[in-house]
């Protein structure tokens, strides 16, 4: 078997690199995480058998990710996204700590004189031969510890339900004219990155979506709007995705469809907690 063959199962089909948080769709197929969700925002369907995927059906794989853990800390990888080469750690390496010199040492026993200015040379030479390699190893190993720290995604969630009562909009000159109910969430967002949206229908009506920055205006609906890397709506569900600073944003949630109510659930991933309010 070739070692190409051996590393299959620790490499994401959409990455190509070895797995940090492997999670399994429902397709069967085992993804790396923040990969599989960013490619459902975009297409909603699996990238192998391009079956409907959802992002809350994800299960991570405990087992593997600790497999991959230790392939990566075995293993010197490229990640060809950052230009970086990673090395194994440290403690791999063995290191004598008995070898000695048996020059130096004869030159430090038998001319061992602070009066002479060779000596007064050797012994910087033999501080500094020690100093920097010291220096250099700390900075390696803080190094490697943070190319190994996993960044994993937390999901937020919320749920509710549209109904008569809440605040509506009485669209004209569309494909759907008519009556739309919607629900405004502010959502406080503290760490910068990437965060997908998924609004989910959880009854008979067809569900959307637009997020706002600051402040959200039902007589103008475009002011604030924030433009989508990622946005793909059909009749049950929403995904919607983008690299957001820290900031307060308005969330909006409506229906496809006028004139229609029922309840909804809401999941946003991202690199840190999302408050609703």
């Amino acid at each position: 078997m070739t070692e190409e063959n051996e590393n299959a199962e620790f490499i994401c089909p959409i990455t190509l690199e070895i797995f940090r948080d492997p999670v399994k769709a429902g397709d069967g197929h085992i993804y790396e995480r923040e990969a599989i969700q960013r490619w459902i925002l975009e297409h909603g369907t699996s990238p192998i058998t391009r079956q409907t995927l959802q992002i809350n059906d994800l299960v991570r794989d405990e087992q593997l990710r600790k497999m991959c853990q230790r392939k990566r800390q075995l293993s010197v990888s490229y990640n060809p996204q950052e230009d970086r080469v990673i090395l194994p750690p440290l403690q791999n390496f063995v290191r004598n700590n008995h070898q000695v010199n048996p020059e130096i040492t004869n030159i430090i026993q038998t001319n061992f004189n602070m009066d002479n200015i060779s000596n007064k040379r050797l012994i910087l030479i033999i501080l500094f031969s020690f100093i920097f390699p010291s220096s250099l190893i700390i900075g390696i190993v803080q190094g490697l510890k943070n190319s190994y720290t996993d960044e994993i995604d937390i999901t937020s969630t919320y749920s509710d339900t549209l109904t008569t009562n809440n605040s509506y909009i009485n669209q004209t000159g569309i494909s759907y004219p008519g009556i739309y109910y919607y629900e405004t969430i502010q959502v406080n967002i503290s760490v910068d990155g990437f965060y997908g949206f998924e609004i989910q229908s959880q009854s008979a009506i067809s569900i959307d979506g637009d997020l706002y920055v600051n402040y959200f205006n039902s007589t103008d609906l475009s002011s604030n709007l924030i433009s989508y890397t990622y946005k793909d709506k059909n009749y049950s569900n929403t995904y919607f995705g983008n690299f957001l600073s820290s900031n307060k944003y308005v969330l909006m949630i409506t229906t496809y469809f006028c004139c229609s109510q029922g309840s909804f659930s809401l999941l946003v991933t991202g690199p840190a907690n999302v408050y609703f309010y």
